[in-house]
């Protein structure tokens, strides 16, 4: 059909749509005039229901005339859009998918890289506070240097520290500063009369204070630098999504369910055309009530 009898047979359409608008109030106002009491207001009553059914009828089929034109062309534009697109949007999902791979390993890597960074920092503090604690306990020079020989001299090689060695010699240095300064208390206490010492012990205890809020740990810089990275790796990029898997449709509870109205009445009309559903009978099957009802037929 050329394109000037399309628009000819639109604007025909439109027409008749229009002016079926200005009948509609007239159409209403007869139908809700007339009151079935006796056979010549049922006649009244059939003509008038076949007049709204043709009316309506002629609705349906002018909307369909109508938006066809248009309709085709959202499809054509639908199908150009999609062929368009198609192999973008092919190629997006294959590279999407190798970044995310790649992005997923380097996340895992971060993760071994976090857990490492911690667990050496959770290493420094413990092996700091064990030795703290000796040096502390150290009521001899000769004691203090079995402590000096087990943390500073046997000090764990620099492998075990990694990457982290830095922060680890910042925490030996620490206890060499704790060693001395405790080196220098037992000398003082030996040189000090026994009538000075509670006043000596006491400027001690204070001396110890100032060194343990002053240099209590490292400052942690390469393990602080490791976290830092390895949070900001496993934090960008990846974005976690809830979805659903149906694996046991028998476990579903019924809230979840659709019922396929189509299937059910399929089933029924096959029951009734294979004579097991008889009329007048009410059956019950499948949580489902099937029976025959009576309806007003109309004819256009």
């Amino acid at each position: 059909m050329a394109t000037t009898e399309i628009e000819k047979a639109e604007k025909t359409s439109l027409e008749r749509f229009n002016f079926l608008k200005t009948t509609k109030t007239k159409l209403i106002t007869t139908l809700q005039s007339i009151k079935v009491v006796d056979e010549t207001s049922s006649a009244i009553a059939t003509q008038q229901l076949s007049n709204a059914k043709g009316f309506t009828s002629e609705i349906e089929a002018l909307r369909v005339i109508i938006k066809k034109p248009y309709l085709d062309t959202c499809k054509n534009i639908d199908a150009a859009a999609k062929d368009l697109a198609e192999d973008v949007t092919k190629q997006m999902g294959i590279l999407g998918a190798d970044l995310l791979a790649w992005k997923q390993i380097q996340a895992e890597k971060a993760e071994i890289e976090l857990a490492a960074a911690q667990a050496i920092q959770k290493k420094i503090i413990e092996y700091q506070s064990a030795a703290l604690v000796a040096i502390t306990k150290c009521e001899t020079v000769k004691q203090l240097g079995e402590v000096f020989k087990e943390y500073v001299l046997e000090f764990p090689a620099d492998e075990v520290w990694g990457k982290f060695l830095e922060d680890a010699n910042a925490m030996k240095e620490i206890i060499k500063k704790h060693g001395k300064l405790k080196k220098d208390q037992i000398i003082e206490l030996e040189n000090t009369p026994i009538e000075n010492l509670s006043s000596v012990e006491a400027k001690q205890e204070i001396q110890t204070a100032e060194v343990v809020i002053t240099q209590s740990s490292p400052d942690f810089t390469a393990v602080n630098t490791a976290i830092a990275s390895a949070s900001s790796v496993k934090t960008t990029g990846i974005r976690k999504d809830w979805k659903s898997k149906v694996l046991n449709i028998a476990e579903l509870p019924l809230s979840f369910m659709i019922v396929d109205e189509a299937k059910v009445n399929e089933y029924m009309r096959a029951q009734v055309k294979s004579g097991r559903f008889a009329p007048g009978t009410t059956y019950r099957e499948f949580g489902c009530e099937f029976k025959q009802e009576e309806s007003l037929s109309i004819r256009a």
